[in-house]
Order: structure tokens, then sequence, then C-alpha cells
């Protein structure tokens, strides 16, 4: 049996080109808010094979979102694959600005083998239009608890 679903956050941006934290293991119907604290970023899934690049026209995107306007996107988790996110604003994702939902243990799709992935990622583009997710009103994080 699986562990039952739970809601984490995820700080974008809080400490420069980078997502807080870069890891998370979640099962299915977990729930994940990804938190804009500072600058422009998005959040866009992609696949290991293609980094920097969505995973599909329908994959999720959160659009390009200024910090400190407090605005939250969430997605859910739909299984325990792994889920490669990354931030399409400027080169914020050759920089290294991705993450891992339920990575592997080993292997390439682990967040470092991603992470070099995109690094070395001669495009990058973002879905046409914000989609996959939906925004919510507020959240507090002194206590990692979400609200909206």
């Amino acid at each position: 049996s699986s562990a039952p679903p739970t809601h984490q956050t995820v700080i974008v941006g809080q400490t420069g080109i980078r997502f807080y934290p870069e890891t998370i293991t979640a099962s299915p119907g977990s729930r994940i808010s990804f938190s804009f604290e500072e600058f422009f970023h998005s959040v866009a899934q992609s696949s290991l094979s293609n980094p920097c690049n969505p995973l599909s026209a329908s994959s999720p995107f959160s659009g390009a979102i200024s910090g400190g306007e407090g605005r939250v996107w969430t997605v859910t988790v739909p299984d325990t694959n792994p889920m490669y996110f990354y931030c399409s604003v400027g080169s914020h994702c050759q920089e290294g600005m991705v993450m891992v939902v339920n990575p592997p243990s080993s292997g390439g799709g682990t967040l470092e083998g991603y992470r070099a992935a995109a690094e070395m990622a001669g495009s990058k583009s973002a879905p046409a239009q914000a989609q996959g997710g939906s925004f919510v009103a507020f959240m507090t994080t002194t206590d990692g608890t979400c609200g909206g």
C-alpha cells in the first residue's frame, strides 16, 4: 500500500535561481504548492530526455510569476513516477533551476543527472499558456502549512 497523499510546499526563487527543496517524495494524489518568493520565475514540467522544454503541449505550467505577490500555484501528483520541473524564465533552467518529484535513487534521473542535462540543454521553451495547476489565495509558510 502506498502512503496517504500529503501537501508539501516548494519555495520558488527564495535563495536565487533555485527551488527549495529541490527534491520531494510524494504519494499519488499529493499536492505540491509552489510559493513564488522573489523576481520572475515559472514552474514547468519537462522530461529527463528534453530538459528545459515542456513535457507536452498540455503539461503543467504556472506561467511567469512575479515574486512578492504571494502567488502560490499547486499541482497534484498523479502517480509515483518521477516528475521533472524547471523554470522557463531567461536562462534559469540552464543555470540549474530544476527540481524532481519522486526522483530515482540512482542513475541519470536523479536531481544531479537532471541538472547536468539541463545545463547542457541547447534550447528552452515554455507552454503557450498557464495550465495544469491552480492558484490558491494565500499561504502561511512559518510552520509549513498551506492555506487557501
